[in-house]
């Protein structure tokens, strides 16, 4: 029986901020599907079906707890594959091969292209896992939840408040000091949506490299 994920569970976010597996009846077969987004107004639909063990670990969760295969999921930054099921959450083991789509004989995936620069628009997919930076580039926080409790983890008490700031502040030179929703990929590469003069646009944050970071697992 798999055990519910009690670390950051993504919540409320978007088709595009989550990978999903499908069955692809032309081909017969299992497929990871992402979508795209160009732009606020047009999107396009990737697959690949080079990942048969990612694809099985998926569904065997989904197999488990809900009873059907297919469905969404998605790979934090310690490379757990975090699948959600009826009311929950469930780490189906970990996966650290690169998932790479092609589209009009580009590869997309969630590594960035060499040369790419804080500030520069993020051309990856926007699958990753939801952090918050608070106001005035202070501290990371996430919710999690406990039963029926609501826990707020901070950055600061996972490694220091000088090491907290110190991140939040380089986040915040392209986030913008108000703060607010940023993601990490499972190549560990920050980036977040950031208001633009026409609306918003994802924009690179950079990598988390050697700075600290959040726990891989909790203690409740």
């Amino acid at each position: 029986m798999h055990q519910p994920f009690n670390g950051n569970c993504p919540r409320s976010v978007g088709k595009d901020a989550k990978y999903s597996i499908k069955r692809d009846f032309s081909q017969g077969k299992w497929v990871v599907q992402l979508v795209y987004r160009l732009s606020h107004a047009e999107k396009a639909l990737l697959a690949t079906d080079d990942h048969p063990k990612l694809v099985g670990m998926v569904n065997n969760v989904k197999d488990d707890v809900v009873g059907q295969p297919g469905g969404a999921f998605y790979i934090n930054e310690y490379c757990q594959v975090i699948v959600p099921a009826l009311d929950a959450y469930y780490c189906a083991g970990k996966y650290d091969q690169l998932l790479t789509f092609d589209f009009e004989g580009d590869a997309i995936s969630s590594r960035p292209p060499a040369r790419l620069a804080p500030g520069d628009p993020w051309p990856g997919p926007h699958v990753g896992i939801p952090y918050v930076l608070s106001a005035g580039a202070k501290d990371i926080r996430f919710e999690r939840r406990r039963g029926q409790r609501i826990l707020t983890e901070l950055l600061s008490l996972h490694t220091s408040g000088s090491q907290a700031r110190k991140l939040a502040n380089r986040l915040s030179r392209v986030k913008g000091s108000d703060g607010g929703r940023i993601y990490i990929n499972e190549q560990r590469e920050f980036f977040a949506p950031v208001i633009v003069a026409d609306g918003l646009e994802y924009r690179y944050l950079g990598a988390l490299g050697d700075d600290p970071w959040f726990s891989e697992s909790f203690s409740d």
